[in-house]
């Protein structure tokens, strides 16, 4: 038997449901996650400048994981998710912006994401083979305002909505994301001498479980949560 630690496999539970068919779906938005300033990578040999990012989710209002018998878990909805650059509004552009404006054509909001977690709207998603695994992949082509009718009667979400600011972190919302989305955001350029890196010294993650055990109930995402490394949907 190897004892290099290296070669041993990862054991994972988690079964990919089947690709999503393109199409335009209801949706709400349940996550918004900022992860900071993170590097990007070179395009046609060129290096980009860092820039802020934010991991969006979306979940689906009609689509859910199949039982054994193929029949919906109306508690297990579907998601899809993507990260983007943040930019201005004033960048009319950008896919940020679009995004914003979809969501909160008016501005109500004024260029607040937080105040969006929850919002009803239409996702056009595609599909898109790898290019490196036999896998197919969805992803997100637009997201656009869903209209005041059907808004109205749009079912409520199932999970509960998370929002995370790197800039203004809760470490107990920190330590409910996915380990993998946490490495992420340790990732970002700032994070040496943060307010996250400090509230992660001075809380381990041990320590915040034990708190949250003893005030509250537990809640969890009713769905595995799996890292995409391009942009998967779960």
């Amino acid at each position: 038997m190897a004892l290099n630690a290296r070669d041993i496999k990862i054991e994972s539970n988690y079964e990919r449901p089947d690709p999503l068919n393109p199409g335009t779906y209801p949706a709400r938005l349940v996550w918004v996650i900022s992860k900071g300033l993170q590097a990007q990578k070179a395009f046609q040999g060129q290096e980009k400048s860092p820039q802020l990012e934010v991991y969006f989710v979306y979940e689906l209002l009609d689509e859910f994981l199949l039982d054994e018998d193929g029949e919906e878990i109306k508690d297990k909805p579907r998601f899809i998710n993507e990260t983007l650059p943040l930019y201005s509004l004033n960048s009319d552009k950008a896919k940020s912006t679009l995004r914003y404006f979809a969501l909160d054509p008016t501005e109500k909001y004024k260029g607040d994401w937080t105040k969006l977690v929850g919002t009803p709207c239409m996702v056009t998603i595609t599909q898109n083979k790898s290019k490196t695994k036999d896998i197919i992949y969805n992803n997100i082509s637009s997201v656009q305002t869903m209209r005041d009718k059907d808004a109205k009667n749009a079912p409520d979400l199932v999970n509960e909505p998370k929002v995370f600011d790197v800039d203004d972190p809760d470490i107990e919302m920190f330590y409910s994301l996915p380990e993998w989305l946490q490495n992420d955001i340790k990732e970002n350029l700032n994070f040496g001498g943060s307010i996250l890196e400090e509230k992660i010294e001075n809380t381990p993650k041990e320590q915040s479980e034990t708190k949250n055990t003893k005030t509250k109930k537990a809640t969890k995402t009713k769905e595995v949560i799996e890292e995409n490394s391009e942009d998967e949907d779960w």
